[in-house]
């Protein structure tokens, strides 16, 4: 903006706030109309913030979403002094299967927060979520059951698989309920998981373990292979991922015990155990070759 007059050339450029125009206080020409004031619309002083009780002073709401009945888009209404006006507004503006998704989706949401889950993963789980809902027969089982199934099997969908064991823990929730919701999802829903998830769980681990990109490669086709080879029938896809990444450790040297490896895949030790006994005595089977550095006698020593 000019800070002088082009009629007199004088420096006196002031700015009308009443009426939204700049007008020169020397020669009172009209430099400018209709200004826009692009400063905030309210004072905020400390007695009259949100956090004290007085008014929001937000003007837009959440993100679209074409999940929900209505994208999201709603009139709400808040404030102190109209508490019955504003429950009348939330029993209108909002049904009970909106109320549920709402529930359902903010509750994926913080879970995928806990687990660190990337966006990609808990938006899979919110459109699972939502084909649940409009299946109704899930009613009666805990909402957050139905939840974490959800993000367990967005997980798997998403090859960035989690333990039952770990979800039930961030969510407070048993092991038999979740897996109740899941297989009732299956029942209803097809389902298409990847069949690496020892393999991913694998590299999972390993990556926690800060172990180098040829260790992770390696703990990957461990746990591929001894599972093709019948090594390790019966034992869950942890306790197998978590026995390759322990092998991998032995052969190149690395000083991880069964108690690092137990805190990061949330299995026992013992279970670890069984089943590196399993895996460790068919190796020759399983590693076509040894980087420079391991030596398989690593396996027989503690």
């Amino acid at each position: 903006m000019l800070d002088f007059c082009k009629h007199c050339g004088e420096q006196g450029l002031v700015i009308d706030q009443a009426e939204g125009s700049i007008v020169c206080r020397m020669c009172g020409e009209v430099e400018g109309m209709r200004i826009i004031d692009e400063s905030s619309e309210w004072r905020n002083f400390a007695k009259e913030s949100s956090s004290h009780g007085g008014d929001d002073p937000k003007r837009v709401g959440e993100a679209n979403n074409n999940l929900l009945p209505d994208r999201g888009i709603c009139t709400t209404i808040s404030g102190v002094n109209d508490a019955s006006l504003s429950r009348w507004n939330q029993r209108v503006m909002q049904g009970g299967q909106e109320k549920t998704l709402s529930r359902g989706f903010r509750s994926i949401e913080e879970l995928c927060n806990v687990l660190n889950i990337g966006d990609i993963i808990k938006e899979e789980a919110q459109h699972l979520f939502k084909k649940v809902d409009d299946q109704k027969t899930l009613k009666g089982r805990g909402h957050n059951a139905i939840v974490s199934s959800c993000v367990f099997i967005a997980c798997r969908k998403k090859s960035n698989p989690r333990s039952i064991r770990e979800i039930s823990m961030a969510l407070n929730v048993e092991k038999r309920e979740i897996l109740k919701c899941y297989s009732s999802i299956k029942k209803i829903l097809p389902l298409v998981h990847s069949n690496k998830s020892a393999s991913e769980y694998a590299k999972r681990f390993a990556s926690e373990l800060m172990f180098s990109e040829v260790e992770i490669k390696k703990s990957q086709i461990i746990a591929e292979r001894a599972i093709e080879k019948g090594l390790v029938t019966g034992k869950s896809p942890l306790s197998v991922a978590s026995a390759a990444v322990y092998i991998v450790a032995k052969l190149a040297n690395k000083t991880k015990t069964y108690t690092e490896i137990s805190n990061v895949s949330s299995m026992k030790e013992i279970t670890i155990k069984s089943c590196y006994k399993s895996i460790s005595s068919s190796i020759d089977d399983l590693l076509d070759e040894m980087p420079v550095g391991w030596s398989k006698d690593n396996l027989f020593t503690d």
